[in-house]
């Protein structure tokens, strides 16, 4: 994703491409329905393709009751939305600078290498690094 960002390999998007604008309508249409409820609309943004998501999906099927699942899966929604938030204010009130597409794909891609590397760790396939009392991975 990172380089694709950067514009060095094409975009992963592109396989989404004809699914997204589609269900993007059917969206908006479902919300300006007056009978369509939050939950229900709640329900179906989730299956939107996301990484994250999927990984909080993979993580509740795990759980050892479906209150577990359900707590699980609300907690990640409670964590997720400060970021949400900070980054829907700070695209607001930050100016995009050209240059700075570069460096954010730099950041992507550290944290992508984080993310694997505490999936190795976790795994067993590598030891986990620790800066201190910090857990790199």
């Amino acid at each position: 994703m990172a380089l694709a960002f950067a514009g060095f390999v094409p975009s992963i998007e592109a396989l989404f491409a004809g699914l997204t604008p589609q269900w993007g309508k059917t969206m908006r249409r479902l919300s300006q329905n007056a009978t369509t409820s939050p939950l229900l609309m709640g329900l179906l943004w989730g299956f939107l393709p996301c990484g994250l998501v999927l990984s909080a999906w993979l993580n509740a099927a795990s759980a050892a009751s479906i209150w577990q699942a359900g707590l699980s899966m609300t907690l990640f929604g409670l964590s997720t939305l400060p970021s949400l938030l900070l980054t829907r204010w700070a695209i607001g009130k930050l100016q995009w600078q050209s240059g700075s597409r570069p460096l954010v794909s730099l950041a992507m891609m550290a944290f992508g290498f984080q993310f694997a590397m505490r999936g190795f760790a976790a795994l067993g396939w590598l030891n986990h690094l620790h800066l201190g009392q910090i857990t790199l991975w």
